[in-house]
């Protein structure tokens, strides 16, 4: 089993190899005289001179930024929205930006392994057609339940349950019998409870019996990704760190589930520590992508996204902090939900990031996805960063956008997610050719021309380039996921995979200087994206989700006409700058387009974002858009 980005032996130019071998140095004096490491604990030189050149190119990065045009910025440490995103006009040049953006990466992959480039090359493409719009007829993963409940969704199926359509018994049944007929192959869960699931079907069938109050899940199976804890159950977050760690507390996104009635089965499996995007990891394996079984499913959430796709469960909790709920979702053709940051609580969860984490969700609709924000939200004095109300009318306008539809297309009572937005922005620049999949471009442009059509503007999102956004997300997540394993890193180097071990490594090595101009400009960039649509009087941004369609396991490289890049840092592009400025975002289903190297037919997702605390506006919108663009 091969592990994502493995360093590997220098082939850097000359040049670069000496500063790294010499920041190697210097890194071996810190081990030893200030972090006063144990031998065991101690970094191999293999590992060393990997985070040596993911080192050396963040440090040329800030030494690029000219930081006396930053005097009069604050770091954001204490995370708000919307004020952090209204807080006055925009007081860094757009000249700044391309420090960032320039070459070597973000520091989430080996510097050394995007260096050598290689496999597999763009290949000619040939076969089916650039993209499929998914007009004429829906198609399916070619791993994927068929039986009556399948294909039916969270509040369909909550629906059936309470009118007494459908038994809880029967409905945890069915998803418990297609993840025995399918996980096989896919591998999508790490734990499923199907004695205690049923335990809680029967209560559920009992409580609906007896005419008892019900939940608007009441009944429904789910999946949650093994990074939420659950009192007396195994949490592991995909580590052989914490193989056998039994949970003492619960997290509130799951008792708020509970709550609502649902039924969880069993735990999704994640990337280790949800510092991933492949789902591809020594102490589970590979996650299989359902629509070909030899591509990833993204992640870290890529136990939800194949779980979901593939129609075990009709919905599946996720963590998003660098677009771990949007990658799976387009890569696997769900339904992917990041709210604004703060409007779901975070307490239970394990922490990547902290002051980036989101919980979201993974479902087969957008109606769905509405849903389960209104089971999920609301203030936690148990997590700091949750916002101290919700917005007024938020939870009647989730319930009607998670309602019927009625004849003339509205949804009804609300008229929420009727009308198409009268105007969109796109951030063109983020676009160029040769740096997104040919088919994914000609798809997302026959979209655009469809949404004009319709009479919908289209304007240019004036935005830093994505690679820069992306730089300070994963230079804040290096920095508080190292500050979160410290204690491990040093007692148990070896429990961590190799690839996640480095950046948590890395970390370590990061000033806090650094960490703290990184927060100074995240603040910046909300401000930035926030005018973005107030400039162009745009209700939503719409962009791709990623930039590639799912790569193959094992793969490390996307091969671009300008050069190589890593697949870590290819896969975040166009999700990380949303996570770090915590607007929220949700990814929908956008047909298909053929994976450059083999023709075969892969999903690619639409992303639609909105202005903090919007996230109404942003699945009214999806709604729109997924109903007249692209049904």
């Amino acid at each position: 089993m091969k592990d994502e980005q493995d360093p590997k032996p220098s082939s850097l130019p000359q040049d670069q190899a000496e500063l790294a071998r010499a920041v190697a140095a210097v890194m071996r004096g810190v081990e030893r005289d200030i972090m006063q490491r144990q031998p065991g604990a101690r970094l191999d030189e293999a590992m060393l001179a990997d985070i040596a050149g993911r080192l050396d190119v963040l440090a040329a990065k800030v030494r690029a930024l000219h930081l006396s045009l930053l005097k009069d910025v604050p770091p954001a440490l204490t995370y708000h929205l919307p004020h952090q995103a209204e807080a006055g006009a925009v007081r860094v040049p757009a000249s700044l930006w391309q420090a960032l953006a320039g070459p070597g990466g973000t520091g989430y992959a080996s510097v050394q392994a995007a260096a050598q480039g290689g496999a597999p090359p763009a290949a000619k493409r040939s076969g089916p057609p650039a993209f499929y719009d998914g007009s004429k007829d829906r198609l399916l993963p070619a791993v994927h339940a068929d039986d009556p409940l399948a294909g039916v969704g969270a509040k369909e199926l909550a629906d059936l349950i309470r009118r007494g359509e459908v038994s809880p018994v029967d409905a945890v049944q069915a998803a418990l019998d297609r993840i025995g007929a399918l996980d096989e192959s896919v591998r999508a869960w790490v734990t499923v409870w199907g004695e205690k699931a049923m335990e809680e079907a029967e209560a559920a069938a009992d409580a609906i019996a007896k005419g008892e109050p019900v939940g608007p899940l009441h009944g429904v199976p789910v999946g949650v990704k093994d990074i939420f804890e659950i009192t007396g159950l195994v949490t592991t977050a995909g580590s052989q760190v914490l193989a056998g760690h039994v949970s003492r507390l619960t997290a509130a996104a799951v008792e708020r589930l509970q709550a609502a009635g649902a039924i969880v089965i069993g735990k999704t499996a994640t990337h280790e520590f949800a510092f991933g995007v492949t789902t591809d990891t020594p102490f589970h394996g590979p996650v299989h992508n359902p629509w070909v079984l030899d591509r990833v499913p993204g992640g870290s959430s890529g136990g939800s996204g194949a779980a979901v796709a593939a129609r075990m469960v009709p919905a599946a909790l996720g963590t998003d902090t660098g677009g771990s709920v949007r990658i799976p979702a387009a890569l696997c053709g769900t339904v992917g939900l990041k709210p604004t940051f703060g409007m779901i609580s975070k307490y239970g969860v394990i922490p990547l990031a902290w002051s980036q984490d989101h919980v979201g969700v993974l479902t087969s609709s957008v109606e769905d996805a509405a849903l389960f924000l209104r089971v999920l939200a609301g203030p936690d004095p148990r997590d700091p960063s949750t916002l101290a109300e919700l917005p007024g009318g938020f939870l009647q306008a989730l319930d009607a956008l998670a309602g019927p539809v009625n004849e003339a297309g509205a949804t009804a009572g609300a008229g929420l997610g009727g009308s198409l937005p009268a105007v969109v922005a796109v951030p063109f620049d983020w676009l160029a050719a040769g740096e997104v999949d040919e088919g994914i471009r000609a798809a997302f442009q026959s979209l655009l021309s469809r949404l004009e059509a319709a009479g919908v503007q289209v304007q240019d999102a004036k935005l830093p380039p994505a690679r820069a956004m992306a730089v300070v997300n994963r230079f804040i997540s290096l920095c508080e996921g190292a500050s979160y394993h410290a204690d491990t890193l040093l007692e148990r180097p070896g429990d961590f995979s190799v690839a996640v071990r480095s950046r948590f490594e890395l970390g370590q090595f990061l000033l806090a200087k650094d960490y703290i101009t990184m927060q100074r400009l995240r603040g910046e960039l909300a401000r930035l994206v926030t005018e973005s649509l107030r400039n162009t009087g745009a209700t939503v941004i719409l962009l791709p989700a990623t930039p590639v369609p799912a790569p193959r396991i094992g793969q490390e490289i996307w091969s671009w006409p300008g050069g190589p890049e890593a697949v870590p840092d290819t896969l975040i592009r166009f999700t990380a700058p949303f996570s770090l400025t915590g607007h929220p975002v949700i990814t929908v289903p956008a047909g298909l387009v053929t994976a450059p190297d083999d023709g075969r037919l892969l999903p690619w997702g639409l992303q639609v974002v909105g202005r903090p605390l919007a996230d109404v506006v942003v699945l009214a919108a999806a709604k729109a858009i997924a109903r007249s663009v692209l049904s």
